[in-house]
C-alpha cells in the first residue's frame, strides 16, 4: 500500500535557532533539533573533518538531488518510517 507523505524541515541546520523536520498525511511526526544539540554534534564532528558544505558526502549527496549521480538505494515509505519508530 502506498500513500504520499508531505516531508518539512524549518530552520536550516547550520542556523543558530533550533530545527524542526515533520512529516504528515496519513502518518504524523515531528522532530526538534534544539539549538544545544546541534552544536554539540558540531563540536564532536568538526574535529573528525565532517563538515557540511566541504565534505564529499555533501558534494555526492547535491549531485545526487540535481539528477547528475544515480543514488545507490531509493528508500521506501516503511524504512524510513520505521526509522521514527513506526
Amino acid at each position: 500500500m502506498s500513500h504520499a507523505v508531505e516531508v518539512d524541515q524549518s530552520g536550516k541546520i547550520g542556523a543558530k535557532g533550533p530545527t524542526a523536520v515533520a512529516f504528515s498525511d496519513r502518518v504524523d511526526h515531528k522532530i526538534l533539533i534544539p539549538p544545544t544539540v546541534k552544536r554539540e554534534c558540531v563540536r564532536t564532528l568538526k574535529p573528525q573533518g565532517k563538515t557540511g558544505k566541504k565534505s564529499n558526502a555533501h558534494k555526492k549527496a547535491v549531485a545526487t538531488l540535481r539528477g547528475t549521480l544515480k543514488p545507490d538505494r531509493v528508500i521506501t515509505t516503511e524504512e524510513l518510517l520505521e526509522q521514527f519508530g513506526k
